[in-house]
């Protein structure tokens, strides 16, 4: 079905093109203006291990950056062709393997339920930009160039509300380009270190976000060229029934909505330090074969405090089971909770001066060259987390200043305590523009 509403924003952010003096010696070439569509195929020539590309045997391992067995992960595929491949994953509490040869499909799985965190990296793999149709057929243009990024976001409207089926963004970087961040409500991706492969640049590093927004990091440790087929791998010696595979079925709020079985309702939303206190988060919620919600994760929330809670909620939730046709499947959703709390201890709020005392090695200047705002006393507010970063930058009074902002965005601050914690806190700093 076709969305009522339709968009394609094209922006692009521009780095530093000089990293050392070495660099400074030489200009890079202009940027080349092409079409979102144009962006689009070249990634997928150039990039993309199955679109046009060698048989090929690789081997992805997979660890969380604070080293939680719950996402250790490995992910090994031999592929021919899209109706030749195998592919075998393992972690901690589910292993599977797939088995793909014409019309016969093999998969032999321990565990009833499929981590969409580990999934996504077999996506990664065999189809990094999964929503790619929804980019290539649209108008609109992009520039691409040495130290530059450019994205295309789509955000699809229906009565001015979002629509999670139509809602994603691919970014591109460098001349090629080639492919930076691929995002939609059910997967999200950043790729790194590319080196060549037969006729294609391929990446070697992928990270992902899960939970509360753990970052997993995929190594490709094994990429060869299959030049000698073991037909061994591919042969299906036990077919298996639709019945008995582990699929998985995104749906809508409404349709899920109307599906819940049991809600928790014992829910006491904690307090928070900002922010509103009555409103909406969505989590992104996977059930198993049953309806049970078995993963979930931070997508969005009128306040942003309670979104760690809000997971837990999800994770409550029970489902009648999605039956698709005939046979249960696991559910992907957009899941909608409303909270309601009260305001705790608020976050400490730093003067100018306080805030300049605890800048670490950082210049922060009393005037700066602003045309757009001369003449005017400019403020910004900083929140600034427990280990002294810069994670959000707001303007005071509506006037924002890119100049400024510049300057503190990579700014490290020393730490507040609140309670004998360190504590998030607010920090302002006044400028006056020329």
């Amino acid at each position: 079905m076709l969305p009522r509403a339709c968009s394609i924003t094209v922006f692009v952010l521009l780095s530093t093109p000089y990293a050392n003096a070495q660099f400074a010696q030489s200009f890079p070439a202009p940027p080349e203006h092409i079409s979102a569509s144009e962006a689009v195929g070249r990634v997928l020539k150039d990039n993309v291990l199955t679109f046009k590309g060698r048989p090929f045997h690789a081997v992805l391992d997979i660890t969380e950056e604070k080293a939680d067995p719950a996402y250790e992960g490995h992910v090994e595929i031999f592929w021919i062709n899209e109706q030749k491949y195998r592919v075998v994953v393992t972690s901690h509490d589910f292993d599977q393997t797939l088995i793909i040869n014409g019309l016969l499909v093999e998969e032999r799985d321990r565990g009833d339920y499929y981590p969409n965190w580990l999934h996504s990296f077999v996506i990664a793999l065999l189809n990094p930009m999964p929503r790619y149709a929804d980019f290539i057929t649209q108008t609109g243009s992009l520039s691409v160039g040495e130290h530059m990024r450019s994205c295309l976001r789509r955000d699809d409207r229906p009565g001015g509300i979002t629509d999670q089926l139509t809602w994603g963004q691919i970014c591109f970087a460098d001349q090629g380009p080639h492919l930076d961040f691929a995002i939609d409500f059910t997967y999200n991706m950043e790729f790194h270190d590319f080196k060549g492969f037969a006729h294609k640049q391929v990446a070697r590093t992928y990270i992902s976000g899960e939970g509360d927004h753990a970052r997993l990091h995929g190594t490709l440790s094994t990429l060869e060229e299959i030049k000698s087929v073991d037909e061994s791998l591919f042969t299906v010696t036990h077919p298996t029934a639709p019945s008995e595979r582990l699929l998985t079925t995104f749906v809508s709020t409404l349709k899920e909505e109307s599906m819940v079985e049991s809600r928790p309702t014992d829910v006491n939303w904690p307090t928070v330090r900002e922010g509103k206190l009555d409103g909406y988060m969505i989590v992104h919620a996977i059930t198993d074969r049953t309806g049970q919600v078995r993963e979930a994760s931070k997508h969005n929330s009128d306040n942003a405090e309670l979104e760690s809670y809000g997971r837990l909620v999800a994770l409550k939730y029970k489902f009648k089971p999605l039956v698709v046709d005939g046979v249960p499947q696991q559910m992907e959703m957009p899941l909608v909770l409303h909270f309601s709390t009260t305001l705790g201890t608020p976050l400490p709020e730093l003067d100018d001066a306080a805030t300049r005392a605890k800048a670490l090695g950082c210049a922060i200047p009393n005037e700066i060259a602003d045309p757009q705002n001369a003449g005017q006393k400019v403020e910004l507010r900083l929140t600034i987390s427990e280990q002294g970063s810069v994670i959000e930058t707001a303007a005071v009074n509506g006037k924002f200043s890119l100049p400024l902002y510049g300057k503190l965005r990579n700014c490290h601050f020393s730490i507040v305590e609140q309670d004998g914690k360190p504590t998030k806190y607010h920090g302002h700093i006044i400028v006056l523009a020329k």
